[in-house]
């Protein structure tokens, strides 16, 4: 999954909670509403940023593309999209 990928499943998940918040508070006065909303907008900014954060990238062996990995696949075989070829993650320098 790519960073456009997260940011728009994040963006999407904080529109159906805005949505459904509007819904049920149908008649709220304005400025709560407003302060509803921004907490869910800036709770999915968080959670993108999160979800980024966790991404890591090597290039691939095979086709010299770009594979992206998370985290905890570091030190597995991870399989490149674009040849198919499986090779191990890196795992960070400096780790003892």
């Amino acid at each position: 999954m790519c960073s456009k990928d997260i940011r728009y499943d994040t963006a999407q998940a904080a529109a159906i909670a805005a949505l459904e918040l509007a819904a049920a508070n149908h008649g709220a006065p304005k400025t709560v509403m407003l302060k509803k909303l921004t907490e869910v907008v800036l709770y999915a900014i968080e959670e993108a940023e999160r979800r980024l954060a966790e991404l890591r990238h090597f290039t691939c062996v095979g086709c010299f593309r770009t594979v992206t990995f998370r985290d905890h696949q570091e030190g597995r075989r991870v399989k490149c999209p674009a040849c198919g070829k499986k090779q191990s993650a890196p795992e960070r320098e400096g780790r003892n």
